[in-house]
């Protein structure tokens, strides 16, 4: 599954760049998705705020709560910039859509990002785990336990230690040749 096993043996070099590389992904590719999605909630959070400070709104009265806002001297640039992009969430909603957010409703959903980051997220754990328990294997540790010592916190911590810095066996062993050939 997508360069996913968990037959095999990993020698502790492998299990390093294994490693390293579930890090760049995570940091490269799901880190984006989390700060749109925390900037899409602070977003949704001031526009339900709007709504519900102004007992809310109707279309005709954005222009003017806009202008108040954004002039206000108060609000630094980095706050003037969110309030200008919730304005322009709610001047693209519909009178229904407004009265659904006092109602205290989730204004959007941003589902297919949620779902990407969630599926991301699923491959890399199962992709971690098969590297843990093929690092386990070289080490003439079972699959089963190595799942649960990773599950255990704190454990998994030593876990990790002792699969990064002890050698493996150099001999053939139950779950296959030494990756050290």
């Amino acid at each position: 599954m997508l360069g996913i096993t968990f037959n095999g043996r990993f020698a502790r070099k492998q299990f390093w760049i294994a490693t390293i590389i579930l890090s760049i992904l995570s940091l490269a590719v799901l880190s984006p998705i989390l700060k749109t999605l925390e900037r899409d909630a602070i977003e949704t959070g001031i526009v339900a705020g709007i709504v519900k400070e102004k007992g809310g709104v109707t279309p005709a009265d954005l222009p003017e709560h806009r202008e108040r806002d954004l002039n206000n001297p108060n609000y630094k640039p980095a706050e003037k910039k969110i309030f200008t992009m919730a304005y322009d969430r709610l001047e693209k909603m519909s009178e229904s859509e407004l009265l659904e957010t006092y109602d205290g409703h989730l204004l959007t959903h941003d589902w297919p990002l949620f779902l990407c980051l969630i599926v991301g997220e699923i491959y890399l754990m199962i992709f971690s785990l098969s590297v843990y328990i093929r690092r386990g294997h070289d080490l003439n540790i079972s699959g089963g336990i190595t799942t649960i010592l990773l599950i255990i916190p704190l454990v998994n911590l030593i876990l990790a230690i002792y699969y990064g810095f002890f050698p493996g066996d150099f001999d053939e062993n139950e779950y296959g040749k030494s990756p050290i050939d």
